[in-house]
């Protein structure tokens, strides 16, 4: 699908990598992948595509949640790799200084940047919750240490570990978007 969309859009492509603990803490709250038609979905993608056994329908919800995003990322990833004009950033360096690292990646993809750009980034540095992007940019990098107990970061861990990427050493969670020209 993400072929798809590139080939018949040509839109600029950005992925964005953050930490899994952070995006999970999220995800617990916003109750993300809550069905278990939906979790099953997943598990049937990771069989077949990286024979990554589904887990027990009695796993805990945290761990259908993270499963998931562990599809979601590796998925990403894989079309990443096959893409060297995609862009890949870090979430955590764009939080570390939002107006110098959101002017630096529009240079680098030939986009120009203006007041009404860095107003935007001003005006969204601020508490939110949710589905509300405002956030502080400062805090994102280590909020999950305040969001997640141990058992829920073991449980996370585990999961991740099945699958072939690297998702917790890298310390990545893939998004993606496209800014069409």
């Amino acid at each position: 699908m993400l072929d798809w969309l590139v080939e018949n859009f040509h839109p600029s492509v950005i992925v964005v990598e953050r930490n899994p603990f952070n995006v999970m803490a999220s995800w617990i709250e916003l109750n993300f992948v809550a069905n278990l038609d939906e979790a099953a979905a997943f598990a049937r993608k990771a069989q077949k595509r990286w024979n990554v056994a589904p887990l027990d329908a009695h796993a805990p919800q945290l761990a259908h949640q993270t499963f998931a995003y562990g599809v979601l990322v590796c998925t990403i990833r894989e079309a990443a790799a096959r893409h060297d004009d995609w862009t890949i950033v870090s979430h955590e360096q764009l939080c570390s200084d939002p107006p110098n690292q959101f002017h630096a990646l529009a240079a680098n993809l030939g986009l120009p940047w203006g007041d009404r750009a860095t107003e935007f980034l001003a005006e969204s540095n601020r508490d939110g919750t949710g589905f509300k992007t405002n956030r502080r940019a400062k805090v994102q990098s280590e909020r999950w240490r305040e969001r997640l107990n141990e058992e829920q970061i073991g449980i996370i861990r585990a999961t991740l570990s099945r699958f072939p990427s690297s998702l917790i050493g890298s310390g990545c969670f893939v998004t993606m978007m496209g800014i069409a020209f």
